[in-house]
């Protein structure tokens, strides 16, 4: 009886202490981020961004989030007649919706929908050109939360980015999630 009544106090201590990993409040996310951008009869460009996005966002409870981000993409391409250098940069606010594997689980699934500005250019050795435009994005991921602060998110999306030249971009980012 004493082995039962122990064995009990230690199964209810111990599910006392498994706290919620997905806690409401700030919480900021810095990615490293690669794009595959899908352009419109633009030849010569490069076909992969190299990026970082800083994301800033509140969590209202486990379920439910609202973030800003910004992300900033390059890439070059060095033919021998030609140097073309291309800069994406966007700002976003997003809705997300996460869906915890347990109450107790460190792993989240989450999808996210938002709408985007877009900022490009490209630069040759001769030119430069500027294109602005309003899109959206969805996408979704997988996050881990090592405990309550600290986190890491690993996710894709589609851009619809409606540039001239750019229609849209397959982004992909790993990152560090710090909440607190």
């Amino acid at each position: 009886m004493k082995l039962r009544l122990a064995a009990a106090i230690l199964i209810a201590t111990a599910g006392a202490a498994q706290a919620d990993m997905f806690t409401p409040g700030l919480y900021t996310v810095i990615n490293y981020s690669g794009a595959y951008p899908d352009y419109r009869n633009f030849k010569g460009a490069p076909t992969f961004l190299d990026g970082v996005e800083a994301d800033v966002g509140w969590r209202f409870n486990r379920f439910y989030s609202v973030e800003a981000s910004y992300s900033y993409f390059t890439g070059s391409n060095n033919p021998a007649s030609n140097n073309l250098s291309t800069t994406l940069q966007t700002g976003a606010i997003d809705a997300l919706g996460y869906l915890p594997f347990g109450y107790a689980s460190p792993f989240a699934l989450y999808a996210d929908v938002g709408a985007t500005g877009y900022f490009a250019s490209a630069d040759t050795p001769t030119s430069q050109g500027h294109e602005n435009s309003f899109g959206a994005r969805a996408g979704g991921g997988l996050q881990y939360q090592f405990d309550e602060d600290l986190g890491l998110r690993v996710g894709g999306r589609y851009d619809w980015a409606n540039l001239p030249h750019m229609k849209a971009a397959e982004v992909f980012a790993v990152g560090l999630v710090w909440q607190r």
